[in-house]
């Protein structure tokens, strides 16, 4: 027989409100990845407090929980909860929140997203349930170096599908209808975006749904994902965020392209953007408030001859979004570039991605994603930044 380790069991102080009880999916997900380095392809359920981490896992993932967290966490399997429960048929999260009672938990806290299983299983094992402000913990908003490294190859993942898509605009003709072809055939933004999923997975990182490769009008709705033939002379944008499978860390980039002539509108309008990016880089470093270099932005726009307006739903117009979130497990997480307080501080990954967009003219936006350091910024992968593809 094979000798079992005993297990250390984390017991909770009575009075204790600290205790976050957690599912695998949603904002959860991410939270117990960056605690305890796990994730499989169904929800499972976590408890983490000061004191330490709880995975409770089927029987069949316990090796690999224990892998992945490498004595970060404690494993209950779902059989050693239902045991503990003296065998009573609840749900894995019924039973979990049994086994909390059971060791000195009286509270949880309970993220905003979390489904209502959670919440429901806590108060029936007689758990007080307080719910969560935010749904990321500002432990997540400081990168470690490991962290740093894994936003930065899923960053390079996005270069690598920007370069193929470019390529493919690149080698495209133009027909008398200004339609881009590539190999005799319509190119459109469902093709763009199926070569570059194609580029991304390759690299081990995988795109999810809403990848944009928009032209025209679409390029003048910031999350229009684009569809049908791409044309010249319009803008293209491509907003490229894949998650790296093996980590769980996203990368996030933005480029807009012409093939053949803008307009001059269109001309005028990168060459703000790209200044305003600029702009944006010389203010970013550690102690800095976000929304201080979003309104640094959008004053600079107005000057610029570039008003925004947002009162017709619908047809805005100018610069509208934020100019940037932060990037790590989750796509949008803390700190913000926003109209929200907030110091940015060292170790924190953002976006920088000022856009302007004009229904008629079209879109154009400039996406980087950086490290927030004490005396400035730097890119986590760089990417070419050339508009103009000629004909």
């Amino acid at each position: 027989m094979a000798c079992v380790k005993e297990k250390r069991i984390v017991k909770f102080p009575a009075k204790s409100t600290a205790i976050r009880f957690l599912a695998a999916q949603g904002a959860g997900e991410a939270e117990i990845r960056h605690l305890a380095g796990f994730a499989a392809p169904d929800v499972f359920h976590a408890a983490a407090t000061p004191r330490g981490t709880v995975l409770f896992v089927p029987a069949l993932e316990a090796a690999r929980a224990a892998k992945a967290a490498r004595g970060r966490a404690e494993i209950v399997t779902y059989g050693e909860l239902a045991h503990a429960a003296g065998g009573r048929k609840g749900s894995p999260a019924e039973n979990a929140a049994l086994w909390l009672a059971a060791h000195g938990a009286r509270a949880v806290r309970i993220l905003p997203d979390a489904p209502w299983e959670l919440v429901r299983a806590a108060e029936r094992a007689g758990l007080a349930v307080v719910p969560e402000k935010g749904e990321i913990s500002p432990a997540r908003a400081v990168k470690t170096p490991r962290e740093i490294r894994a936003v930065a190859e899923a960053q390079r993942a996005a270069v690598a599908a920007y370069k193929t898509a470019e390529a493919m605009l690149r080698a495209s003709s133009v027909d008398a209808c200004r339609r881009l072809l590539l190999g005799g055939k319509p190119l459109t933004s469902e093709r763009l975006r199926a070569k570059m999923a194609e580029t991304m997975m390759e690299r081990g990182a995988y795109p999810v749904e809403g990848t944009i490769a928009s032209c025209g009008d679409d390029a003048a709705r910031p999350h229009e994902c684009g569809h049908g033939p791409l044309r010249a002379d319009e803008s293209i944008v491509l907003d490229i965020f894949p998650r790296n499978g093996r980590t769980g860390f996203w990368g996030d980039l933005t480029r807009t392209l012409v093939k053949g002539k803008p307009s001059k509108e269109l001309r005028a309008m990168h060459r703000a953007v790209a200044r305003a990016q600029r702009l944006a880089f010389g203010m970013l470093r550690a102690g800095v408030e976000g929304r201080k270099i979003h309104r640094a932005v959008a004053a600079f726009f107005e000057r610029e001859g570039f008003p925004t307006d947002t009162s017709r739903p619908g047809k805005e117009c100018g610069f509208f979004h934020g100019l940037g979130h932060g990037v790590g497990l989750a796509i949008h997480e803390t700190p913000g570039l926003r109209e929200a307080p907030g110091r940015l501080p060292a170790g924190a990954i953002v976006t920088v991605e000022p856009g302007l967009y004009y229904p008629g003219i079209g879109g154009v936006r400039i996406e980087d994603t950086v490290l927030v350091t004490e005396t400035g910024c730097r890119l986590l992968a760089p990417c070419p930044r050339r508009f103009v593809i000629p004909r």
